[in-house]
């Protein structure tokens, strides 16, 4: 009877750590989401300063080949504070046959800094806007992610 016992408890703690194809999934979008985010930071702090506002969003990869960015909207006032609000789509496959998954997340970031002066550019969670869609080329946007 404890053998019976010993041998279950392995098999169920053997499957709890077994993760899923979708899991895996959405940990690989994840990633390439908050990737692209920290690449298109980098790039604004690069070109903020050497080029115009306008043409540095124009100019903004959307494809970081882990995340696609799209500035959603912005804002820049004759101070030269801006604000850059922004949608990134990760996206991640796992598994194989019948046990694959394949998947996006949405991660939200707002790119906000000041022009003038010493210029700088952050980036933090921001709620993503209402009415995007719920899938991207056929596959399921899964979640909205945050930075964290």
């Amino acid at each position: 009877m404890k053998l019976r016992v010993s041998l279950l408890l392995v098999v169920i703690a053997g499957l709890a750590a077994c993760s899923t194809p979708r899991s895996e999934a959405i940990d690989q979008a994840t990633a390439g989401a908050r990737n692209a985010a920290a690449k298109a930071l980098d790039y604004l702090r690069a070109n903020l300063s050497s080029q115009a506002f306008a043409d540095t969003l124009k100019s903004l990869p959307d494809n970081f080949q882990a995340g696609v960015v799209t500035v959603h909207d912005s804002t820049r006032d004759p101070s030269g504070a801006f604000s850059v609000r922004a949608v990134i789509l990760g996206s991640g496959e796992a598994g194989g046959g019948g046990f694959a998954a394949e998947l996006d997340v949405r991660l939200c970031v707002r790119y906000s800094g000041s022009l003038s002066g010493t210029s700088h550019v952050d980036m933090a969670d921001t709620p993503c806007p209402d009415g995007l869609p719920t899938e991207d080329h056929g596959f399921p946007i899964e979640q909205n992610i945050t930075l964290g």
